[in-house]
């Protein structure tokens, strides 16, 4: 990505991008005001008007979806990572070795962290679950 005017991130022609190009009209008011919140939201006016023209009503941007999309898939990478260490413990544990308090702790405690973590992705992208786990 290139960099515009004042600092808003803008796509770069690439192979396989976009195909179509829309042009349209407006008065300058209108593209002053188009500008102004485009930079706020940190895109080029045309990735704004996308961005809009493709929210569904009362919904989030394509932009809000990919975040949250982000959160949930980081969220599940620390959740497979701490399974995978309680596996581990529980299989030392079953060999007769000896596990320290403090390490299964620890592996617990933030076992519990990622579940939180998860919980408050999903209650942000499922309103109507809120946190009744």
């Amino acid at each position: 990505m290139s960099t515009g005017k004042q600092g808003v991130r803008r796509q770069r022609r690439v192979r396989g991008g976009a195909e179509t190009r829309i042009n349209i009209r407006t008065s300058g008011l209108v593209r002053d005001a188009l500008e102004a919140r485009a930079v706020v939201a940190g895109l080029s006016v045309p990735l704004y008007l996308v961005e809009c023209g493709l929210r569904e009503p009362d919904g989030w941007s394509l932009r809000q979806q990919r975040h949250w999309v982000a959160e949930w898939e980081a969220a599940a990478v620390k959740l497979s990572r701490s399974g995978s260490a309680l596996n581990q413990l529980a299989r030392q544990a079953n060999s007769d070795h000896v596990i320290g308090q403090q390490q299964l702790q620890a592996a617990l405690t933030y076992h519990q962290r990622v579940l939180d973590e998860l919980y408050r992705v999903l209650g942000a992208v499922d309103q109507r679950r809120g946190d009744g786990r």
